[in-house]
């Protein structure tokens, strides 16, 4: 199960020009070993959900904003 533990998914925040939020979930592609693990417990994982569009920025909401980790 340790090698499953690096699976990961997050939600990539954009914010647009016009001041929405484009949210993109994203997660890692299973390695070559984690692969064969899944296949051998017959797990998929779920397919990527399209991206969504936000109309409030994070900065609005103080529960959004312990989420928010910056990249610059």
């Amino acid at each position: 199960m340790e090698k499953l533990g690096a699976i990961q998914i997050l939600d990539v925040w954009l914010p647009t020009t016009d001041g929405h939020l484009l949210v993109m979930p994203r997660d890692t592609q299973p390695e070559t070993e984690q692969a064969i693990l899944l296949h051998k417990l017959q797990i998929r994982l779920p397919q990527q959900p399209p991206p969504r569009m936000k109309l409030q920025h994070p900065s609005q909401s103080a529960e959004a904003l312990k989420s928010v980790v910056p990249t610059f």
